[in-house]
C-alpha cells in the first residue's frame, strides 16, 4: 500500500527558517516532520511518494542519506498544484487504495485503524476527522451519521458550521478519485473534489479520532507541536547527542538540537534550538526558535523570536517579537 505525503508548500508562515529548509524537513522534537509522518504510518503502507515543489534537492539528498525502512518516491511538482493536483501529478505511481498526508500536520491518529474503517464500509474516501473549538478557521463536515453529507470550507460564524468535526488532513482513497482531478492544473481536494465526489454519489466517510492534532506551519503552533510530542514521550527536556550543558535551566518544556553549547546562568523556556547553537552566559531564551548554527552572546534575551540558520545575536541584545534574518534573505 502507498502513502502519499503533500510536501509541497514554501512555508512561507515559518520564514526566515524555511529560506534555508524546506518545512518538512525541520525537526520536531530533533526528528524532521517529514520522518515523523513516515514513523506513524503502519507496516501495511510499504512505499511512501513524496510531492515536492520547494527546495527539491534538500529533500532528495536527506532520503539518499537516511533509511527509513519503505521505499521512498520522490515526485517534483514543478509549479505548485494544490492538495488534488499534487495527488494528481503523482497519479502514475499510486496502484490501489492509498493515504494522503499533509507533510505539516503531526497528531495521535491510529492510521490502521483508518484504514480498516475504510475497507469495512467500501468507502470512495474515508477522512479523518478532529473536534475543533472555532469552526471558522476549517473545513468542517455535514454529517449523517458516520457519513459525510457535505463539506463546509471555514464557515463564516459558528452558526453556519453544522458540526464541530473538522478535516484533519489525512485521508484514505480509492483510486477512482483521481478521475475527478484535472491534469495539470491547481486543484483544492477540499474545495473541488470533494464536492464533487458528494455530487455524483461517492460515499465519503468521516473517522473522528482522540489525543492530539497539530499543524506544524506558524512558529506558535511548530512550538506546539514540539511540546505534544515531548508529553507523549513522557519528558519535559530533550538534549539532543553531544551537546554540552554547562550549567543551562529549562522551564517548562524544551528541545536542543544536537553539537549544541550552552553556557551558564542560561535559561530556556519553551523553545526550540536546532542543531549546532552556541548560548552564552546569562541569556535567555523563552517561546523561541533558533536555527542551526546560531551564536547567542553573553546577556542576550530573546522572547517570541525566530532566528534563521547561522545568524549571531550580539552581546547584551534583548530580542522581542522579532523575526531575524540576514538581509540577504530570499524574499
Amino acid at each position: 500500500m502507498q502513502g502519499v505525503i503533500l510536501a509541497g508548500g514554501k512555508g512561507t508562515r515559518l520564514r526566515p527558517l524555511t529560506y534555508t529548509c524546506p518545512k518538512p524537513l525541520l525537526p520536531v522534537a530533533n526528528v524532521p516532520i517529514l520522518r515523523r509522518i513516515i514513523d506513524s504510518m503502519p507496516p501495511e503502507i510499504d512505499e511512501v511518494i513524496i510531492a515536492v515543489n520547494y527546495r527539491l534537492d534538500d529533500i532528495l539528498d536527506y532520503f539518499a542519506h537516511v533509511d527509513v525502512g519503505r521505499k521512498v518516491t520522490i515526485v517534483e511538482e514543478k509549479d505548485p498544484l494544490g492538495t488534488a493536483g499534487a495527488i494528481k501529478n503523482v497519479a502514475e505511481h499510486i496502484t490501489g487504495t492509498f493515504v494522503v498526508f499533509n507533510g505539516d500536520i503531526l497528531d495521535s491518529l491510529d492510521i490502521a485503524a483508518l484504514i480498516a474503517a475504510h475497507r469495512d464500509a467500501g468507502a470512495d474516501a474515508t477522512l479523518a476527522l478532529w473536534h475543533v473549538s472555532d469552526p471558522r478557521h476549517f473545513g468542517i463536515m455535514d454529517m449523517d451519521g458516520d457519513r459525510i453529507k457535505r463539506f463546509v470550507e471555514k464557515p463564516a460564524t459558528r452558526d453556519e458550521a453544522p458540526s464541530d468535526l473538522a478535516n484533519a488532513g489525512t485521508y484514505v482513497l480509492e483510486p477512482k478519485i483521481l478521475d475527478l482531478i484535472p491534469r495539470d492544473s491547481f486543484v483544492s481536494i477540499e474545495r473541488d473534489t470533494y464536492p464533487k465526489l458528494l455530487a455524483e454519489g461517492g460515499h465519503m466517510l468521516g473517522f473522528p479520532f482522540e489525543g492530539y492534532w497539530v499543524d506544524c506551519g506558524r512558529p506558535d503552533t511548530f512550538l506546539r507541536a514540539n511540546a505534544f510530542v515531548l508529553a507523549v514521550d513522557g519528558r519535559s527536556t530533550l538534549l539532543g547527542e553531544h551537546t554540552a550543558n554547562r550549567g543551562a535551566t529549562f522551564e517548562d518544556w524544551a528541545v536542543v538540537g544536537a553539537h549544541c553549547e550552552l553556557g551558564e546562568d542560561v535559561e530556556v523556556t519553551r523553545s526550540v534550538l536546532f542543531d549546532g547553537v552556541r548560548v552564552g552566559t546569562n541569556v535567555v531564551i523563552k517561546d523561541s526558535i533558533i536555527g542551526r548554527d546560531v551564536t547567542i552572546a553573553d546577556d542576550a534575551a530573546l522572547v517570541d523570536c525566530v532566528v534563521a540558520d547561522g545568524m549571531k545575536v550580539d552581546k547584551g541584545l534583548l530580542l522581542k517579537n522579532v523575526k531575524l534574518a540576514p538581509e540577504s534573505a530570499e524574499e
